[in-house]
């Protein structure tokens, strides 16, 4: 490309080239492992969900969790793991939560009772193991075991 001065002299234009592939490549392989996640957390047959490490907030949830409990996916993003506690099983999860250790490795198996959204308890197997979520230390939690109200 020429450019001219107003007095019609030559004029010199610098420029660059950035190869953007590899960043693009990155994202894609991002954005696929992010789908394959997705896809395998919102088709476990077993309820689970994300929380946050420090303040239990529900991050994510799946379709399981959310046909089991009753909760839409709004309704468990606006709740932490406390709330599906009993009040009277409130503190017993806080001192599991405050023994564990935070590793990326750590997990923990408990028997519990959960609250659904009609009121109902139901006792649950809980696993838990920490992990990260959106660069945040979290614990994947998954029930089994669930039996009905008593």
């Amino acid at each position: 490309m020429e450019l001219r001065s107003n007095n019609n002299n030559d004029v010199s234009l610098a420029g660059f080239i950035h190869d953007v592939t590899e960043a693009r490549q990155a994202l894609k392989q991002k954005q696929d492992i992010e789908q394959k996640y997705q896809y395998l957390f919102q088709h476990n047959p077993q309820p689970a969900w994300v929380i946050d490490a420090v303040t239990h907030h529900i991050l994510d949830v799946n379709r399981a969790a959310i046909a089991y409990y009753g909760y839409n996916y709004d309704e468990f993003l606006g709740m932490s793991a406390l709330d599906l506690n009993p009040e009277s099983d409130v503190e017993e999860y806080l001192q599991l939560c405050a023994n564990s250790p935070h590793t990326s490795s750590s997990s923990w198996v408990r028997t519990g009772r959960h609250l659904r959204k009609d009121g109902s308890v139901v006792n649950v197997q809980i696993t838990a193991t920490n992990v990260v979520f959106d660069d945040k230390p979290a614990q994947l939690i998954l029930i089994s075991q669930a039996t009905e109200p008593r």
